[in-house]
């Protein structure tokens, strides 16, 4: 349903606004009506703003360490060499803006030092049917 809205909604709106050039030019491919402008991601921006901030503010850095771990969240779960991985379905069965989404957090992932996050697009699965595979190679990965 949400594809569909979205499409729908394309075809009628007098103004679309993208994420990125790449969804703007997805909106001129599937011939969106209206005017089709290219507004940034807020919620990226936003991360990349506050990722920025923490790598050169040392005291808000060491109140977000305290914050989360007040919350339960073990800020060195990915020590000893444990390590991070993406995997997505195929971006042709996709919405297209999921995948760039992934993009954006493998590279925010990697802006806020973890190593090489690898992204593992699954062909011929879309988000319905990825977790089988997703699972297989999750095994794979830590059988290694």
């Amino acid at each position: 349903p949400e594809e569909m809205n979205r499409q729908l909604t394309g075809r009628i709106a007098a103004y679309n606004f993208a994420p990125t050039p790449l969804s703007a030019q997805n909106l001129r491919q599937e011939m969106a009506q209206g005017e089709i402008f290219v507004t940034g991601n807020t919620v990226i921006d936003a991360l990349h703003w506050v990722v920025e901030k923490l790598k050169s503010d040392s005291a808000l850095a060491k109140e977000q360490e305290a914050v989360l771990a007040t919350a339960g969240y073990d800020v060195t779960r990915l020590g000893n060499g444990k390590k991070l991985v993406l995997i997505t379905g195929d971006r042709h069965l996709e919405m297209m803006a999921r995948y760039e989404e992934n993009l954006y957090l493998k590279a925010v992932l990697e802006g806020v030092g973890n190593a090489s996050v690898p992204l593992h697009e699954l062909s011929g699965f879309d988000h319905g049917t990825v977790q089988t595979p997703a699972a297989l190679l999750i095994r794979d990965i830590i059988m290694k």
